[in-house]
């Protein structure tokens, strides 16, 4: 956590001259921005149910590199997570009824994490049997599926009698329960911190956990201890896109309670930057979780306070996961190489 701090000193003060470059009344929304996620009910239950989300997408994040693999579809596997149970439902139609909630909502958790979780071991598969890394497969793969879905909410699944671009709304009685005067403290917070809960115990006690590690570590030296590398990236990926998988079904259930296009708003890659500033361990993700959803909220909150005319949440988060990236490239490989220069060997000296 404490290499993460200088990116994002950096990135509040970007966010900073943008306000003070992007407005007349500065003060006004540098005390949106610093004040109103703290104090504002609606930003400050905004902000704890957008990191919820991120804790399980950044947790999702963090176990698939740890496991020597990266996640790039986290995107899409949350859209699918979210799509599938909407889907669930309306197939389900007139035949609901409310003492069925709890049936209904547990099914359409095992759906999103069973949707998404075939994608991500699709690109384990793809790894195992042809070689294709992770980083290409699951990107690529999401990025086919998102226009697929997005065509299906526009075209027929959309609800006919709305304006917007969204699939009919969930019933009241499907939705998460929530406090009634803070609708956004739902139950999914608690599901979140639960599922990231479970995935730290199985990683850091279990007997699977410290073989993931291993492999992570150097699969060369996992296999000739006779461990079944690819079995465990396999069971990683799907863990990992699992995971997504029920972010997007709360971001559905427990937020926005219809599949609008684009329901998600970046939870997949938004938790790559939460990993990142975690240092990618998973018992610093609820912190840096809490961080960046500050950032978005903030940044949110100056806009709605003053005169705005460009998205300034978009540009903090680049900023945040640039400078989060450039630093970790760096930490990984630029002292390695500035060693070399100051230090070559003598191999490297003759050339």
């Amino acid at each position: 956590m404490r290499k993460a701090i200088l990116p994002l000193s950096l990135s509040v003060l970007l966010a900073v001259i943008l306000i003070s470059l992007g407005t007349d009344q500065v003060f006004l929304a540098l005390r949106a921005f610093f004040i109103a996620p703290l104090s504002n009910p609606f930003y400050l239950t905004s902000m704890i149910s957008l990191a919820s989300l991120l804790l399980l997408s950044g947790s999702g994040i963090s176990l698939a590199f740890s496991a020597g693999s990266f996640n790039l579809g986290g995107e899409g596997q949350s859209y699918a997570g979210g799509l599938a149970p909407a889907f669930l439902m309306l197939l389900m139609g007139s035949r609901m009824e409310a003492w069925m909630a709890p049936l209904i909502l547990l099914l359409g958790i095992l759906t999103a994490m069973l949707v998404s979780g075939v994608q991500g071991w699709a690109a384990a598969e793809l790894k195992n049997r042809l070689s294709i890394d992770p980083l290409i497969s699951t990107f690529l793969l999401s990025s086919a599926l998102l226009p697929f879905m997005d065509s299906l909410i526009i075209g027929p699944l959309r609800d006919q009698e709305s304006n917007l671009l969204s699939m009919p709304r969930i019933p009241e009685f499907l939705r998460l329960p929530a406090l009634p005067s803070l609708p956004r403290i739902h139950l999914g917070i608690l599901l979140s911190l639960a599922a990231w809960a479970a995935v730290m115990l199985w990683y850091h006690h279990s007997r699977r956990g410290f073989e993931v590690k291993m492999a992570g570590a150097n699969a060369d030296f996992a296999r000739f201890m006779g461990l079944p590398v690819g079995r465990l990236l396999s069971l990683v990926m799907i863990v990992s896109a699992a995971l997504h998988g029920l972010a997007g079904f709360i971001a559905l259930v427990g937020v926005q309670h219809a599949a609008v296009v684009g329901f998600t708003a970046g939870i997949g890659w938004n938790g790559i930057a939460v990993s990142l500033i975690g240092g990618n361990r998973l018992r610093n993700l609820p912190v840096s979780a809490l961080i960046f959803a500050y950032l978005i909220t903030a940044s949110n909150a100056a806009m709605v306070f003053t005169d705005f005319s460009f998205e300034l949440s978009t540009v903090i988060q680049a900023s945040v996961f640039l400078l989060i990236s450039v630093d970790f490239a760096w930490r990984r490989n630029g002292f390695a190489l500035l060693k070399s220069r100051l230090f070559p060997t003598s191999g490297e000296a003759l050339k």
